[in-house]
């Protein structure tokens, strides 16, 4: 069995972002490897009456959420149930693509357990972003969106 301190060792011999790319490249397939998807979601995601609350129209089957940050583009989305979350926020996207900050812009703190993100919303554009939800929505774990102004937008 291969645990959370097996992946997070192998995970911190990279840089931070490249680390982060490792595992998007591997919550994009994940869905397509439906024996080991499926095992990962009756192992990880709780759906207990318990802990389910509907707010606003909208079933929250756990409490337990990723939030922005982490799926820019709204790529990773099946793969959240199958990771234990009962909601997920996508973004922060912007309405045009942009880069982010120069790199370096990811930073571990391996002694804090903290991370620091100076990525500077990069991300592909509300557009993409917009077609990658067509894709999965409606989806069984609700989606939340965070979205911001571009670099260049002039502040008013």
């Amino acid at each position: 069995m291969i645990t959370y301190e097996t992946i997070k060792k192998l995970m911190f011999n990279f840089e931070p972002e490249t680390a982060h790319h490792i595992a998007e490249y591997g919550f994009k397939i994940l869905p397509h490897c439906r024996m080991i998807n499926n095992y990962m979601v009756e192992r990880n995601f709780v759906n207990n009456d318990i802990l389910t609350q509907d707010l606003l129209g909208t079933t929250f089957h756990n409490p337990i959420g990723l939030g922005a940050g982490f799926d820019k583009n709204a790529t990773m989305i099946k793969a959240m149930p199958a990771m234990g979350f009962g909601y997920t926020e996508i973004g922060t996207m912007t309405p045009k693509p942009q880069a982010g900050n120069a790199k370096p812009r990811l930073f571990r703190f391996p002694e804090q357990e903290a991370i620091q993100n100076a990525m500077g919303f990069n991300n592909k554009g509300s557009f993409q972003v917009i077609q990658n939800l067509k894709k999965v929505y409606p989806y069984a774990i609700p989606i939340g969106a965070s979205i911001g102004k571009n670099k260049l937008t002039a502040e008013n």
